[in-house]
């Protein structure tokens, strides 16, 4: 037989707060409360139980970025027990689920009611930074006056020595002889003077 409670749909203030925080949870979305003297921004978590020996452990494990601090440390980690947590509110502000040194597999909780798990950041693909100047010239391929540039001031020979070092022949190449200059019947035709033009 089904429970009086729940056919009257009675909620416990305990239920109200579990179902409120673990929708924050769920939804990823900052929660602002009132606990021992002060409102408290946070971004929740985690909801277990602490200890299951005892009654009355349910607490939310949370970073907390804003509001009041007995111990004067308002951002940080804290650990807030969900019973004393009064007038809670769900704000629209939403928050990436990383943060440093959360791990759910290491909570240290007897329950997990409800927690946070973790978005797995793809590797993002290294860039080759845009050439920015000198300093930056050996990370691309040089043109090919940079590397003339970069040869002349790495060989101090002049110029004109090192063409003729590399070129060491003559600088024209006769053509080769007509077959007709060697023919007596054009010699006589046009002369020696033109042969020598």
């Amino acid at each position: 037989m089904r429970n009086i409670r729940n056919i009257l749909n009675i909620t416990t203030k305990s239920e109200k707060n579990r179902a409120t925080i673990c929708g924050a949870i769920k939804s990823r979305q900052v929660i602002e409360f009132y606990y021992h003297g002060g409102y408290r921004t946070v971004e929740p978590f985690c909801l277990g139980v602490v200890l299951s020996t005892e009654a009355d452990n349910e607490s939310l494990i949370c970073y907390q970025v804003g509001g009041f601090s007995e111990l004067r440390e308002v951002v940080g980690w804290k650990l807030y027990r969900a019973s004393e947590m009064e007038d809670i509110e769900v704000l629209n502000e939403q928050f990436s689920g990383n943060r440093t040194d959360y791990d759910p597999s290491d909570m240290s909780l007897e329950v997990i009611r409800c927690y946070v798990a973790p978005v797995k950041e793809e590797p993002k693909p290294e860039t080759v930074p845009a050439y920015e100047g000198p300093e930056m010239l050996e990370s691309r391929y040089l043109t090919h006056n940079e590397l003339m540039r970069r040869f002349r001031f790495t060989h101090p020979i002049p110029v004109p020595e090192i063409y003729t070092y590399i070129f060491s022949g003559p600088w024209f190449k006769p053509p080769p002889e007509r077959t007709e200059w060697k023919n007596k019947h054009f010699k006589q035709a046009f002369g020696e003077t033109y042969l020598m033009a």
